[in-house]
């Protein structure tokens, strides 16, 4: 879990999981009046860039197909749509190979 504070109150998070050579379960959360700042974006390139360190090749994520803020933070960081999923959600991912 990686945790954004701004003056000592939790402004957002991201959790994941590592499994075997990919990272997983993306999943954030970011307080509704520093959503549009860029807190999120920065959370999830620091996804990026653990998975870079430690040699990852994939990092997915599932998301609801209505989720349109979802959609535009991970395609905004690289991430492409790969497949919807049972009709609502739509799995993403960003390769490093």
């Amino acid at each position: 879990m990686i945790v954004a504070k701004k003056q000592e109150i939790v402004i957002g998070w991201i959790t994941y999981v590592i499994d075997e050579d990919k990272m997983k379960y993306l999943t954030i959360a970011i307080d509704s009046e520093t959503e549009e700042k860029g807190v999120s974006d920065a959370l999830l390139q620091k996804c990026v860039e653990i998975a870079e360190r430690y040699n990852l090749t994939e990092i997915s994520t599932t998301i609801r197909l209505d989720n349109l803020f979802s959609q535009g933070l991970f395609r905004r960081n690289g991430f492409q749509l790969i497949r919807g999923i049972t009709g609502y959600e739509a799995k993403l991912y960003n390769s490093f190979y």
